[in-house]
């Protein structure tokens, strides 16, 4: 599985508030193989939402483009039960 990055989302990556989370590309991606919960934006993406450490979750809205290839748009860190978790 081949996963593709927008601009915004590796960007994101560099972030203070991100990186002391411990987020990297490996648990993005993880997360989308894997996730605690996933399901549809209302605007057609997908979503997978995984567990962080304590109260925290990972949001990733990405976008399957083939079989074999997935673009991740963005993330969100935040706390369980903002995004319905």
């Amino acid at each position: 599985m081949n996963f593709i990055y927008t601009k915004h989302a590796e960007e994101k990556l560099q972030r203070l508030d991100v990186v002391k989370f411990s987020v990297t590309k490996k648990r993005l991606e993880s997360v989308i193989k894997r996730p605690n919960r996933s399901g549809k934006s209302k605007t057609g993406e997908g979503i997978a939402i995984g567990y962080l450490f304590g109260t925290y979750i990972i949001r990733i809205v990405h976008d399957i483009m083939t079989d074999d290839k997935i673009k991740i748009i963005t993330f969100h860190v935040s706390k369980r039960g903002r995004y319905g978790t």
